[in-house]
């Protein structure tokens, strides 16, 4: 399995409690449409080659850019504990983390 599309997966999973705890209609939309887009993306990204794939890649790592301040946002303003927040966020870090690395690898020596 993809690495990167099990951690991605651990982070919309981790996203439930978050959507259920907003009340906002538009930042919970968002959050779950663009975490939604990580995984998904990362799946089709998985299935293709070459500038399509880093495309794919790089829509999925804008998504978990977004997911991710969404979640900064309701911390900031006061719909979920910043222990709430920080886990998720740090899944989603981990995500993008792996996604720039999965598109610019290291040269080989």
């Amino acid at each position: 399995m993809f690495e990167v599309q099990v951690v991605a997966r651990e982070a919309v999973k981790a996203v439930k409690p978050i959507l259920d705890a907003v009340k906002d209609g538009e930042v919970k939309d968002q959050l779950k449409r663009a975490s939604l887009s990580v995984v998904l993306n990362i799946a089709e990204g998985n299935a293709r080659r070459g500038k399509d794939k880093t495309n794919r890649l790089s829509f999925a790592e804008g998504s978990a850019r977004e997911a991710m301040e969404a979640i900064i946002t309701a911390v900031g303003w006061g719909y979920i504990t910043k222990e709430q927040g920080d886990p998720v966020i740090a899944l989603f870090d981990r995500v993008i983390a792996m996604l720039v690395r999965l598109r610019f690898p290291r040269p080989k020596s």
